[in-house]
């Protein structure tokens, strides 16, 4: 993951198990499921960073926790792969794909949401376009 044109991040997601490993500026961080069917954890060093709530597994869509605040994280059309996230009604921020068989995406969030969590946001979304 690119960030002003410089490396920022990278993800390693296990291929077999909803979790992946996250490095971020050189810091480690797990972004997982909790057992069975519980809420997507992103923690660095056993403290949770943010968590997402998955209420329907038929629907795109996801409640997230980040620092006390609460978003709506979810997919804009069940007919494309852009998620969009919304700050109570406000849409704040977007992941897209750049083009529909494209493997590269445009992560637009804002700066106020801390990087390791932006992160952790386009795992969620990557984890349904496979």
């Amino acid at each position: 993951m690119l960030r002003n044109g410089q490396p920022a991040a990278a993800m390693a997601p296990d291929p077999f198990a909803s979790q992946a490993d996250l490095n971020v500026e050189g810091q480690p961080y797990k972004a997982y499921r909790e057992s069975g069917w519980g809420d997507f954890v992103l923690s660095c060093n056993s403290l949770i960073l943010a968590r997402a709530n998955k209420d329907n597994c038929l629907l795109r869509a996801y409640a997230l926790m980040c620092s006390g605040k609460a978003y709506s994280f979810y997919a804009a059309s069940p007919f494309t792969r852009e998620f969009v996230l919304l700050d109570g009604q406000s849409q704040i921020g977007s992941i897209c794909p750049e083009s529909p068989f494209s493997r590269q995406a445009i992560v637009d969030l804002p700066d106020a949401i801390p990087l390791p969590v932006q992160v952790f946001i386009f795992w969620l979304a990557m984890r349904t376009w496979k």
